[in-house]
């Protein structure tokens, strides 16, 4: 082998030194380049993203609408099923205090055997005595 000068060894390596810096800046550019179409396509996802949440947006508020609509129709019908069986139980009630009426009037009658007759002779004789009549 060939005796290498000092000034050789030098030159080789600031040589291979700017090679190696010629890469680096060749690996920076793409990397750059790469780093510019990466952020282009997060802008890109981002206002997609932002359409779709948009849109989400104007759905669920359609469908707010639409149950809030849907909230009131059930409110009015409940209102008149409240009514219906508000009606219900005042029928029912005087019902059974028909029903419950009748037995304990048969009961009494049964028990204390009533002339009618009778009854409503004396109640107008008194009457007559007191001269309401």
């Amino acid at each position: 082998m060939a005796d290498i000068t000092n000034e050789q060894l030098k030159d080789l390596i600031l040589g291979k030194f700017a090679e190696l810096d010629k890469r680096i800046d060749h690996l920076d550019k793409k990397m750059e380049v790469g780093f510019a179409e990466l952020r282009g396509e997060i802008k890109e996802v981002r206002a997609q993203v932002e359409g779709v949440r948009n849109e989400l947006k104007g759905e669920i508020q359609a469908v707010r609408n639409e149950l809030k609509g849907d909230i009131k129709t059930i409110e009015a019908k409940l209102d008149g099923f409240d009514k219906r069986i508000s009606n219900q139980e005042f029928i029912t009630r005087s019902i059974f205090a028909t029903v419950l009426g009748g037995i304990l009037l048969a009961l009494g009658r049964f028990l204390f055997p009533i002339d009618v007759k009778k009854l409503l002779t004396s109640f107008a004789d008194f009457l007559n005595t007191m001269s309401v009549l």
